[in-house]
């Protein structure tokens, strides 16, 4: 009998970072470099990013019951369509900062709700190492809603907010390692 494992956790405190990657800033998303995630447009919103309010995608795939033959004393199932759904990203903005600043950047980014880039996650590496080849992301298609200001918190934990939805446009491409 083969001894059974037990991985070490990949932890994720202090250990994951959310970056939005604009349009046009991967030659092909399924082979990213390291180069393209640290090129001067990426944004890495990791620190202004709401914990209670950034919601990662989900899946759900359809149980389909097979069609009953006359013959059939039992039921039968098969995989159906996996349906890919989006999440919401809640993140920290300053109305009172000039453009271009830090409290406005993802503000600014995220505004109009930009079609065509990608929300790129990164876990189980310290959020302030540096991307490089060899480490893992993974890559979700993403086109962004429009932007509504929103108060996150209540009393002495409020701050002011942004708040949008994103929805995946195409295969996500899990823990791919970046080259």
């Amino acid at each position: 009998m083969v001894a059974p494992f037990r991985a070490a956790a990949a932890q994720t405190f202090k250990r994951r970072n959310w970056l939005y990657v604009p349009a046009g800033g991967f030659a092909d998303y399924t082979a990213p470099t390291a180069l393209e995630l640290g090129a001067a447009s990426v944004l890495d919103f990791t620190r202004m990013a709401f914990r209670d309010g950034t919601v990662p995608p989900t899946q759900s795939t359809n149980r389909v019951q097979e069609q009953a033959r006359l013959g059939d004393d039992v039921g039968f199932e098969r995989k159906g369509i996996t349906q890919l759904t989006g999440g919401t990203l809640t993140y920290a903005a300053d109305p009172q900062v000039a453009s271009g600043e830090d409290g406005k950047k993802v503000w600014e980014a995220f505004l109009d709700g930009p079609d065509g880039g990608w929300l790129v996650r990164r876990l189980n590496v310290a959020r302030d190492t540096a991307v490089t080849a060899g480490q893992f992301v993974t890559i979700l298609p993403a086109d962004l809603g429009p932007s509504l200001e929103v108060e996150v918190g209540d009393g002495e934990s409020g701050e002011v907010g942004g708040n949008c939805d994103y929805f995946i446009r195409e295969a996500i491409k899990q823990m791919v390692a970046l080259v």
